[in-house]
């Protein structure tokens, strides 16, 4: 089981149907989502909120949990590569 909330980066572009309606949101691949919680029973659909602060309902297959070591990797503008040494990150 999850512990929500937690940050996702997108795996897929998903862009909901018109007939879903406003309670979807849509993100591109590469996309931080914050995932607030789960949307249904199984777990299928999750509740989150994408890079534009929108909430709302997408497939859980389209994301991958980021670790927070690994997001900070991810943003790191110097380009470098960082490694991480007990609590020494270079």
């Amino acid at each position: 089981m999850s512990s929500y909330p937690y940050k996702a980066v997108a795996t897929l572009k998903y862009r909901p149907p018109p007939a879903q309606g406003p309670q979807s949101i849509s993100f591109d691949k590469g996309s931080f989502i914050k995932v607030l919680g789960s949307a249904d029973e199984d777990g299928d659909w999750l509740e989150g909120e994408n890079d534009q602060g929108i909430k709302g309902v997408f497939p859980a297959t389209f994301i991958q949990r980021v670790e927070e070591e690994e997001e900070a990797q991810k943003s790191d503008e110097g380009g470098g590569t960082r490694r991480t040494y007990g609590d020494y990150t270079t």
